[in-house]
């Protein structure tokens, strides 16, 4: 009985915390570039819709390299509501 309360009282932990979490969709996840010049920076920008009943808040976006610089929706999204993540890249090294 011991057992089967611990495995119950985990499922409903891992069950409210999946509900918790945001609902959002991308219209997209992956941007093709092309060829990079040197210097000469790209932007892709990526369109973020909350389909959650609450507003969205983006706190904050990492980026991998320190060539590239993100800016994003700053206010709220409210539900049904867009909001955009851009990415610019900009190539510091030759390669």
């Amino acid at each position: 009985m011991k057992r089967f309360s611990a495995i119950l009282s985990l499922a409903l932990t891992a069950g409210v915390g999946a509900m918790a979490q945001p609902k959002i969709q991308f219209d997209q996840t992956t941007v093709e570039l092309g060829t990079l010049l040197w210097h000469a920076p790209r932007t892709a920008t990526f369109t973020v819709t909350n389909k959650d009943t609450k507003d969205l808040i983006i706190r904050d976006v990492h980026t991998d390299c320190g060539c590239t610089e993100a800016t994003w929706t700053q206010t709220p999204i409210g539900p049904g509501g867009k909001g955009t993540i851009s990415a610019t890249y900009d190539a510091e090294m030759l390669g």
